[in-house]
């Protein structure tokens, strides 16, 4: 009988990501993480796709996850070369940017990139974005992560940092929106997608909250169309609802020499 334990033995994720994502690992640093759990993990969902492919003769297309990034990045046509090098060049910058006590807080979130196998991890590499954007100020140091909102309740924001010139402690929860999942008809009709989770998350989160507090929005677009509503959104008509900030968007430019221009730059 075939089994996770015996067809997880073909797989090791850690020396893969050690070669092509040192910046991935050195974050980790000497911190223990179930790497059984996650080659297990990625060996059960490696073969369910051999065994489809093999049986339908056909390609297989599925939801782009961490790992089809990485192997489209070599196996591939290329479509998804960008996305690997911008992904090494957060792990990188983190490495560089946070202290090892910060490095140390952020093992839920990178085994949570590892677990993942679907679209979800994009939510955890928006959370990383976001903080290496902070981080690269200068102005801010991590100290939490899932730092309880208030007294009492079991919500939680994703960071709590400490702002060096004030001293004063701030809470940041990121929201990642899949705008490319939303049926857009024009700027209006995003508007209300946009605005209404926005208000939602607020509602849901911030009620009493301990310390200052904002809700920074992630927006995953996969179209220039995409991209320019939401700039009109935010340029033109404007949507200002209080402690939230502008969204951060990513987009990647090849250049003429096979270098990628990364953006991951606020709307506003």
């Amino acid at each position: 009988m075939i089994t996770a334990e015996s067809i997880e033995m073909k797989y090791d994720v850690q020396p893969f990501l050690k070669k092509e994502m040192p910046g991935l690992i050195n974050l980790l640093g000497t911190q223990n993480i179930s790497w059984t759990s996650i080659n297990r993990r990625f060996a059960v969902n490696m073969e369910k796709i051999n065994a489809e492919l093999k049986l339908t003769q056909k390609t297989i297309f599925r939801e782009a996850t961490f790992y089809s990034i990485i192997i489209n990045k070599y196996w591939g046509n290329g479509e998804a070369d960008g996305m690997f090098d911008w992904y090494c060049t957060i792990f990188e910058s983190l490495s560089s940017n946070l202290t090892d006590v910060e490095k140390r807080l952020l093992r839920p979130q990178i085994y949570s990139v590892l677990i993942e196998l679907n679209k979800g991890y994009l939510n955890f590499i928006g959370e990383l974005a976001t903080l290496n954007e902070i981080k690269k100020s200068g102005k801010y140091e991590l100290i939490n992560v899932e730092e309880l909102i208030q007294s009492g309740s079991n919500k939680s924001a994703d960071f709590l940092f400490l702002s060096k010139g004030y001293q004063t402690k701030i809470l940041v929860e990121v929201v990642n929106l899949h705008v490319y999942l939303l049926k857009i008809v024009d700027v209006e009709n995003i508007k209300l997608h946009i605005e209404g989770k926005l208000r939602e998350k607020m509602r849901d989160k911030f009620i009493n909250p301990k310390y200052e507090y904002y809700l920074q929005p992630v927006m995953w677009t996969k179209s220039e169309n995409e991209l320019e509503l939401l700039a009109t959104l935010y340029k033109k008509n404007g949507l200002s609802i209080n402690n939230v900030y502008p969204p951060f968007a990513y987009s990647s430019y090849k250049n003429g020499d096979g270098t990628y221009d990364h953006h991951f730059d606020m709307i506003c």
